[in-house]
């Protein structure tokens, strides 16, 4: 009987430790950081925005005030995914904001995902 039963509860163990890698990879926690109340012509302002997403990226990949996240492996790299998606995003506002010489302060957003 106790060795049916730690074969079965050994079996769910293993399960689950295969199962929960795939499953935390296909979670993402995701926020939407406005700024439609800059103008992103100016420099200050994209040093607004820039604070802003960095906020977002601690948000959405939870980051732990006293804890060592810089120097955990996930922390930095959920970090530098979210950046790089958001820098991206960043530079097509600003181009946008140069070409057409205005901001719309309706809700353009610029969205952060966690990986």
């Amino acid at each position: 009987m106790n060795k049916r039963f730690l074969a079965v509860a050994a079996t769910g163990i293993a399960l689950a430790a295969l199962t929960a890698p795939a499953n935390a990879e296909l979670a993402t926690t995701s926020a939407f950081v406005v700024y439609g109340d800059l103008n992103l012509g100016n420099a200050a302002a994209v040093r607004t925005l820039r604070g802003r997403i960095a906020r977002a990226v601690r948000r959405v990949c939870l980051y732990e005030p006293g804890q060592k996240n810089r120097l955990d492996f996930g922390y930095r790299h959920c970090a530098n995914r979210a950046r790089d998606g958001a820098e991206r995003q960043i530079a097509r506002a600003i181009a946008s904001s140069r070409q057409f010489g205005a901001y719309d302060a309706s809700g353009p957003r610029i969205l952060v995902t966690a990986r």
